[in-house]
């Protein structure tokens, strides 16, 4: 089965998009609180998705994506996170999406946009 490591500090908010995703696609969600923590799943575990906050302690969505970077790691990333967008990287390479918290359905839409996983419903136009 496909993996999506969920990042993101707030345990509400993994336990919440966690469900969702694992609702909407053939995933198993792996959940991280930190950056660093994260960063050792990425070496571990055969990761197919990130998606990740961007203000976590331990190493922020920023710092993830450079680490990701750094090791050379294929895997596509999402940053998902309620601050502004000012400052951050361009989208373009492994980075996919910049997708604000509050906008939960453009998440999905961007997930199923990258076919990566197979859907266990159909996500139509209305819910995205």
């Amino acid at each position: 089965m496909a993996k999506i490591l969920l990042a993101d500090d707030n345990s509400d908010v993994r336990f919440l998009i966690g469900r969702l995703l694992e609702e909407k696609f053939d995933v198993e969600i792996i959940d991280a609180c930190s950056g660093q923590e994260s960063s050792q799943l990425l070496l571990s575990l055969p990761i197919d998705l990130v998606v990740s906050d961007l203000h976590m302690p331990n190493g922020s969505g920023i710092w993830l994506y450079e680490f990701l970077c750094r090791q050379s790691l294929s895997v596509p990333f999402i940053l998902f996170t309620s601050l502004s967008f000012d400052d951050l990287p361009a989208i373009g390479g492994n980075l996919k999406a910049i997708v604000p918290k509050k906008e939960s359905p453009s998440l999905l839409r961007v997930i199923k946009n990258l076919n990566l996983f197979s859907e266990r419903v159909d996500i139509s136009r209305d819910e995205v």
